[in-house]
């Protein structure tokens, strides 16, 4: 994304097998995903921002984008603005939220009425924060057996806790206590949120409940279903509508 003066207006930009480097601003910044899906490297794990998401990145905070294809909408708002979560979260984003970004991204420069439009994008979000806040984050592994089952699965969602420590050359027992200890969750646990995540990724990407069931590694749809719906507060069938 090109360099700018973050508070003059919204911006959109249109990816493409893009990546950055680390790096941070002195103001907030608001990502909302058009199409696509997004991963942001936040320095220690990498979220997933699927399409009619929002992510809001706190001043400061080093990170890095990657996508292989996605239109993205940006907003920057001052540091001072008032209160917003304490760090990094990917939540819903509402109908009138993207309505009043795509009226930013409209504008032309303007900054009085970029400002006031921004103002009221705020002042509707803070009194949303409490909306659904995902983990929808993989945390960065630092020994080698785990970051070589966190791949294997990540390749492979099917994959069992047998499997995975296979592909790390180390027993069950082993890769159970140090996935534990590296990045502070059980293997149980990863592979939940790496399915849900992923599978909210293909249904973002217009990939049928059916294909998406069985690509995340579940032989049942009914379980999928169930499950994805415990996780995420909505069924598969109505992730591309929200």
């Amino acid at each position: 994304m090109r360099h700018r003066n973050p508070l003059s207006k919204a911006f959109e930009d249109e990816l493409e097998n893009y990546s950055d480097r680390m790096h941070h601003h002195d103001v907030h910044q608001l990502i909302y995903a058009v199409s696509g899906v997004v991963k942001i490297d936040t320095n220690g794990a990498i979220w997933t921002l699927p399409r009619g998401r929002a992510a809001w990145i706190r001043a400061g905070i080093d990170h890095a984008f990657e996508t292989a294809g996605a239109t993205v909408r940006t907003v920057y708002f001052p540091e001072d603005i008032g209160k917003s979560p304490a760090r990094h979260a990917v939540f819903e984003f509402p109908a009138l939220g993207r309505e009043l970004v795509a009226e930013m991204v409209r504008a032309k420069r303007d900054d009085i009425f970029v400002e006031d439009v921004r103002n009221l994008l705020f002042g509707y979000l803070s009194d949303r924060w409490v909306n659904p806040i995902w983990e929808l984050y993989q945390p960065t592994p630092v020994t080698p057996e785990v970051t070589t089952a966190m791949k294997s699965a990540w390749e492979d969602l099917t994959i069992d806790l047998k499997g995975a420590s296979d592909a790390a050359s180390c027993s069950p027992r082993t890769l159970s206590r140090r996935f534990q200890d590296d990045v502070g969750i059980t293997w149980r646990e990863f592979l939940l949120q790496s399915r849900m995540i992923r599978a909210l990724e293909l249904l973002s990407e217009e990939m049928s409940v059916t294909d998406t069931c069985h690509s995340v590694g579940y032989s049942s749809l009914g379980a999928f279903s169930n499950t994805f719906q415990d996780y995420f507060g909505f069924r598969p069938s109505e992730a591309r509508d929200r």
